[in-house]
């Protein structure tokens, strides 16, 4: 059992101002996320989820609502996160010249926001690199309990003591696919 948290993910953003970053929680068993959490201290919610129930927004003095991916789609008609400046330097550019093809592309430079919004609909995908435990455990989590398709870029299944690669969260398998087809 392994307890992993992330205080200030987004610092390189709240260093400067901005209100996109957040704190980051998790549980593991043996690597697996089994509970997670992505606190937005600027709007005082968080969306949590354990293994075996759905991804909720939690709100003070608020029911909380259960939050779901998007519907996917081809790639010219989904939206994503890639953050460019995490991935290798030797692999940039052909991440690069692929992101034409999809309808909107950017980073938030906050995993614990790229995550929200991917749980909550408002993107399609999340592609990460920089495998740190504290940024994916649980954010992988929460978005396969709101209905996403999470696994390495290879297929294989996300654990937090995978620190090389890239992990692809997608709003369903076929979506996963063709994004994952994309970038290989």
């Amino acid at each position: 059992l392994c307890f992993t948290i992330d205080p200030v993910d987004g610092t390189w953003n709240f260093a400067r101002g901005l209100t996109t970053f957040g704190t980051m929680l998790a549980m593991t068993r043996f690597g697996k996320p089994v509970w997670g959490l992505l606190y937005d201290p600027v709007m005082d919610d968080a969306i949590s989820a354990a293994i075996d129930g759905p991804a909720l927004l939690r709100r003070p003095r608020k029911p909380s609502l259960d939050v779901r991916v998007s519907t996917g789609g081809a790639l010219a008609d989904i939206n994503g996160y890639v953050p460019l400046y995490m991935i290798p330097a030797d692999k940039r550019g052909a991440i690069a010249a692929t992101l034409p093809r999809f309808d909107r592309t950017g980073s938030l430079r906050c995993s614990c926001h790229e995550y929200r919004t991917f749980a909550q609909g408002g993107v399609d995908f999340v592609l990460s690199a920089g495998l740190t435990p504290w940024d994916h455990a649980p954010g992988a989590l929460i978005a396969e309990r709101a209905g996403g398709h999470v696994a390495m870029l290879d297929g294989s299944e996300y654990n937090a003591g995978t620190r090389e690669g890239f992990l692809l969260a997608a709003a369903d398998k076929d979506t996963w696919e063709r994004v994952r087809d994309a970038f290989a």
